[in-house]
């Protein structure tokens, strides 16, 4: 049942009947608020998030998305069930993308977006793994899909959840759909390419991605590359701990590292910035947004830890 509302609500309404007495429904959706999805149920309070990380039998995380209506009974039993399958749970308040699709987004389109400025997709994608991701986010984007995120933002502005104008990465979306629309390139996963050509376990840039966006006159140092993709994370966790849908830094730090890659060294995205530096991160980020655009804007709760001189605990 893929990442459409309407869809998702047929499902629930025609096999509810089914549940048992006690029984508690957990969707695996990514992206969809459960307090959106739960609306036709006839126990909400039974209605819970269990997000998976693919692939599954390998992927440690399960990310616990609780509802406005889901119980306290609910939400127990769902942790028990993860910690029973031997998984890690991390539990987060409903929203939007949640925790950690939302920041595995912000890579993926950061990335993208580099690509449509004219820097090299090979090269994004080392300086990606040079940073300790475990494979470069361009490759990630082939093997997850470029339409799902496509269908996902699609669903999202029918909804009301988002706007379109508030997009912060249009040039690297429109990309996306130009490859995905236009040229039928819509990843691995398809069957098709995406940003590279698949034969017989063998890789290569499609040749004309290159045609159309790479720019060899281009000048942009391999630090801002590598610090625009792992910032772009940092901020998104941040705002995400800012916001209150992830519950606290240690669930970020481990929904970061075991659910979508962050580079070991780092302890997790929020650690990150503790062991960066407060002010050196902030002054990053002032750097970044100057070169780059306003997402790298430092949320206001780093201001607000370095007035009272604390770190992330």
């Amino acid at each position: 049942v893929y990442e459409n509302m309407s869809l998702k609500h047929k499902v629930l309404t025609d096999s509810e009947q089914y549940l048992s007495d006690n029984g508690v429904w957990a969707s695996n959706t990514s992206t969809l608020p459960i307090t959106h999805l739960a609306e036709p149920s006839n126990k909400p309070d039974n209605f819970i998030g269990l997000h998976f990380f693919s692939p599954v039998d390998k992927m440690p995380l399960v990310e616990i998305i609780r509802g406005n209506k889901t119980s306290d009974e609910t939400l127990a039993r769902a942790f028990d069930f993860v910690q029973q399958i031997k998984k890690i749970p991390i539990v987060v308040n409903d929203s939007v993308g949640f925790f950690t699709s939302r920041t595995f987004a912000a890579q993926l389109q950061e990335a993208s977006t580099m690509v449509s400025e004219g820097i090299h997709p090979v090269r994004v994608d080392n300086l990606g793994k040079a940073i300790g991701m475990p494979v470069g986010p361009l490759t990630v984007n082939d093997e997850v899909s470029l339409t799902i995120g496509i269908k996902v933002r699609e669903t999202q502005i029918e909804a009301g959840l988002i706007r379109a104008e508030d997009d912060r990465w249009p040039d690297g979306n429109k990309l996306i759909e130009t490859l995905a629309k236009e040229y039928n390139r819509q990843g691995r996963y398809h069957g098709d390419g995406g940003y590279y050509d698949y034969s017989e376990g063998n890789k290569a840039i499609w040749p004309k991605l290159l045609e159309m966006y790479h720019k060899p006159e281009l000048e942009i140092s391999d630090r801002d590359i590598k610090d625009r993709l792992l910032f772009i994370n940092v901020i998104e966790s941040l705002q995400c701990l800012e916001q209150g849908v992830v519950k606290s830094v240690a669930d970020a730090n481990i929904g970061s590292i075991f659910g979508i890659g962050a580079p070991v060294w780092t302890g997790g995205y929020i650690q990150f910035v503790n062991s960066y530096g407060l002010e050196r991160f902030k002054a990053r980020c002032d750097e970044l947004t100057e070169k780059y655009g306003e997402r790298f804007r430092a949320p206001q709760i780093i201001e607000e830890k370095m007035s009272t001189g604390e770190l992330f605990t």
